[in-house]
């Protein structure tokens, strides 16, 4: 028996959650393939700017900075 997909949080994410990268098309699905999921290490909030949310992959060890409506949250740090 399948259980039901459990909708991703709908909160910014947190240091310590894990998530992968959303996009157009196949292009999240792409990137998830090639770099697997990634944790949230560094929440960076420069002056008169968007939050950047650092990344650091899980399969590929490669750190990027990505916005909130980039990221879906797969896992979250309370629970």
């Amino acid at each position: 028996m399948h259980r039901l997909a459990r909708r991703p949080p709908l909160r910014p994410p947190k240091v310590g959650d894990i998530v992968r990268l959303s996009g157009p098309g196949g292009l999240g699905r792409a990137y998830t393939r090639t770099h697997g999921v990634g944790i949230v290490t560094v929440i960076h909030k420069p002056e008169d700017q968007r939050k950047l949310y650092e990344v650091k992959w899980l399969k590929s060890e490669e750190r990027m900075r990505f916005h909130e409506e980039d990221l879906i949250i797969v896992s979250d740090v309370d629970r």
